[in-house]
């Protein structure tokens, strides 16, 4: 199943993608473009509680998909 064929977990909109995808084992869920950003955010916050540095790094790379996403959807 694709993402484009699911709604958002949480607000119920056409889904972009499903998150996390770190592991086979870990249920992964479908997100809009607007509650992904927020997804990858808390994920990277769990991985990474104990280093502010690779969490700082992380949420940057989850903003800036999350924006091109979003900007290669409005062309």
């Amino acid at each position: 199943m694709e993402a484009k064929d699911s709604k958002c977990c949480v607000c119920g909109k056409q889904a972009v993608a499903y998150w996390p995808c770190i592991d086979p084992d870990i249920p992964s869920h479908p997100y809009c473009a607007d509650h992904l950003e927020q997804a990858m955010i808390d994920t990277a916050k769990v991985v990474w509680k104990d280093d502010k540095g690779m969490q700082a790094v992380a949420i940057y790379h989850a903003k800036e998909a999350v924006k091109k996403y979003k900007e290669r959807k409005e062309k």
